[in-house]
């Protein structure tokens, strides 16, 4: 620990010596030396209780540092140098984010929050664009780091900076609503779904203010990517940005669960947004993380518990999402029947049975309710924008996802074959479409 403690407080203003070994420090020398030093310190300090205070001591002088070279820097290249040691920082500090007791992580989050100042990212946001433009020779070498780093897409700048802190602040809040060992082994919203209970080791008058910071965080976080018309026209910025969005609201999630301090409305208005949006719905992260989002803040809202489906049935059909999405949007769809009466279960799966069954699929869903295709009236809010086979062809392959996923994860005997007995008028490419997807079910396979 004394050997590799100097390192790290010098970490910030590290320079390298030209060498081709650099090349084997992914992705940039500096976050590897910060990135490996913090692990390294951090889990030493797991391992030996006795120099815990030591190696807070550290990385509390390693932050330090940062604010002083915040404060002092001027040249692009120094800033550079900078944000690449932050990000292997804070990436390091959200893997091993149990070194530290709850307290202790959100004096740190606010620390950070000061650190990552609107002054110091638009420095940020300025040094790197004059990186990219210029032909000095003393910025070659970062010109190539920057192109490394949009390959990998994950393009340097404030942004990334955003990235890092909304995942400590996930793993932050994720280790108050479950144990370490659960939330590093998946997804903390799969864990959630999975029923375990709240797990935390925060005394009740800590828990709000704690809780309060982080709500606060979260939710600048999601505003800040909605907000973000920079972000406009740059893929790279744009996808890393949608994977701001989804960890923010995961954390906001989390902050539900914690405490009243956050708003389930707020996180619902967000998250009708996102589902709305199929350039958002687009992105396979954000989609899975807004769709398991919303079904886990249904258990908590019975009585709007048609509306939460009704949300997903329209996305279903009306958003064309990709094979994979659907999957998930038909895993979470299962996830809110468990929370309602077998009678809306049914009703669920009769619905959507109807689009497989008739002609006019843009009549199967009526506003805001659950009804069985027959109760319906004619004009429904749901419209399909084309009536062209292959666009009709992906609403029936999708339907029929949602249907055998449902079917199979409610291990009702009741429901479980609902969709023999639907009236399928459909052509023959989704009849084959349909008989694979049965097949990768045992009992399917086996019934039908």
């Amino acid at each position: 620990m004394r050997q590799l403690s100097p390192y790290m407080i010098d970490s910030p203003t590290q320079r390298f010596a030209p060498s081709p070994y650099l090349r084997n420090a992914e992705p940039s020398p500096w976050e590897s030396l910060v990135s490996n030093l913090t692990t390294a310190l951090l889990s030493i300090g797991l391992n030996f209780p006795r120099l815990r205070s030591e190696v807070m001591a550290t990385t509390n002088a390693y932050i330090r540092r940062v604010v002083v070279v915040c404060e002092t820097v001027a040249d692009d290249t120094s800033i550079a140098c900078l944000v690449a040691s932050l990000v292997g920082f804070l990436e390091s500090c959200s893997k091993v984010a149990n070194f530290w007791t709850p307290m202790e992580r959100s004096v740190l989050v606010s620390h950070l929050r000061e650190v990552l100042s609107e002054n110091f990212l638009g420095k940020v946001e300025t040094a790197f664009t004059t990186i990219r433009i210029t032909q000095k020779k003393g910025a070659m070498q970062w010109k190539r780091y920057v192109k490394h780093y949009e390959s990998l897409g994950h393009p340097l700048g404030a942004l990334l900076l955003q990235h890092g802190l909304m995942k400590f602040l996930l793993a932050s809040t994720s280790l108050l609503v479950t144990n370490s060992a659960e939330f590093y082994d998946g997804d903390i919203l799969d864990v959630q779904m999975q029923g375990r209970g709240v797990v935390t080791s925060i005394a009740p008058e800590e828990d709000i203010a704690t809780v309060e910071s982080y709500v606060d965080l979260a939710a600048a976080g999601v505003v800040m990517v909605d907000e973000g018309v920079s972000f406009i026209g740059a893929e790279g910025k744009q996808q890393l940005a949608y994977a701001v969005k989804s960890l923010a609201l995961s954390a906001y999630c989390n902050c539900v669960v914690l405490s009243n301090a956050a708003d389930p409305n707020a996180l619902l208005r967000w998250l009708q947004a996102t589902i709305a949006d199929p350039i958002q719905m687009s992105n396979l992260v954000l989609a899975k993380v807004a769709l398991k989002t919303l079904a886990i803040l249904s258990r908590d809202d019975i009585n709007s518990g048609n509306g939460f489906i009704s949300i997903l049935h329209r996305f279903i059909v009306e958003g064309t999402p990709s094979r994979e999405v659907v999957k998930v949007a038909a895993k979470c769809l299962s996830y809110m029947l468990q929370y309602s009466s077998q009678d809306a279960t049914i009703t669920t799966l009769n619905t959507m049975g109807h689009v497989l069954s008739s002609v006019n699929p843009e009549r199967a869903l009526k506003a805001e309710t659950l009804q069985p295709f027959e109760q319906q009236a004619m004009g429904s809010t749901l419209s399909l924008v084309s009536n062209s086979d292959e666009f009709r062809h992906n609403i029936y392959c999708n339907v029929i996802e949602t249907i055998v996923g449902v079917a199979n994860n409610c291990k009702d005997s009741k429901v479980r074959f609902i969709l023999h007995n639907s009236r399928l008028n459909i052509d023959i490419a989704v009849a084959d479409d349909l008989t694979c997807q049965l097949y990768s079910y045992p009992e399917y396979r086996q019934g039908h």
